[in-house]
């Protein structure tokens, strides 16, 4: 399981955006929450699916894992 203290705030930043538009959101979106460029956050969200924190439920869609939400917890 991956723990709160080896995350970047910038991961945390983005799981707590997810959280916060009900875990569900397109890149565009999430970047408008956070305030940076979609291609910025599209990167990051390639590292942060890799962990399992997140997921890509379709092309541009993304939604929090359990595993991102127990992490903020």
């Amino acid at each position: 399981m991956v723990q709160l203290s080896e995350l970047d705030q910038w991961t945390l930043e983005i799981l707590k955006a997810m959280d916060e538009m009900g875990g569900l959101a397109t890149c565009k979106e999430l970047a408008g929450k956070l305030r940076c460029s979609p291609k910025r956050l599209a990167g990051k969200l390639r590292w942060v699916i890799k962990l399992g924190l997140i997921r890509r439920i379709d092309k541009g869609r993304f939604e929090i894992t359990d595993l991102g939400r127990s992490v903020l917890r």
